[in-house]
């Protein structure tokens, strides 16, 4: 009788498998939310140019390509001449010192006005050029306003990823599956034939 033990009765641990995913099971869009139902006021005794900074460092290593949606909830008391710019960045930060952001060139804008009427949506489509993102929210005026300027705004990321990392694994292990497949049904493809020409 040949005795057979098993790597855990002998004491050996056994390492986990990684696991594999089906490139079906892994989402090729990516959400970002940047702000929900965001409430900004903007006094008409500031200066007339006022950036606020919304997100910095989002990661999108991974998209291929990627839309900047913004929604306006609700505006009140905008002058005529006021705007709201929400610019994206592609920017670099360094482990050294990630205070410091590195800013490309090529950025996206999506611009509210007074005459933008709410409830409004706007989609601006890009190709991320760096491994990073940052968002702003930048407030202008060109003419002298009595009363305080709202808005509610919400601002999303959509990225479409290249494709899931895992694929390529799972994809060879359905094509061996399938090889295993058709081999074994052109097996009794020919046993079927082998056995009628022995009954002829």
């Amino acid at each position: 009788m040949t005795m057979r033990s098993t790597l855990s009765e002998l004491g050996i641990e056994e390492d986990e498998p990684e696991p594999l995913f089906d490139p079906e099971d892994v989402p090729l869009t990516e959400h970002v939310c940047v702000v929900s139902s965001l409430d900004v006021e903007f006094d008409p005794n500031f200066p007339t140019s006022q950036i606020i900074p919304l997100a910095v460092g989002i990661d999108s290593s991974r998209w291929a390509t990627a839309q900047l949606v913004v929604l306006l909830h609700r505006q009140k008391s905008w002058s005529a001449t006021s705007q709201m710019r929400i610019t994206l960045w592609q920017i670099a930060l360094t482990p050294e010192d990630p205070s410091e952001i590195f800013r490309g060139g090529d950025e996206k804008v999506i611009k509210l006005y007074a005459t933008t009427v709410p409830p409004a949506l706007e989609v601006e489509t890009f190709s991320p050029g760096a491994a990073q993102l940052a968002v702003e929210l930048k407030w202008e005026q060109f003419e002298e306003s009595t009363e305080t300027q709202f808005a509610t705004i919400s601002v999303y990321l959509v990225g479409h990823v290249h494709r899931p990392p895992e694929a390529p694994l799972v994809s060879r292990l359905r094509e061996s599956e399938g090889d295993s497949e058709r081999s074994a049904s052109a097996s009794a493809s020919l046993g079927g034939i082998a056995d009628r020409h022995r009954h002829w």
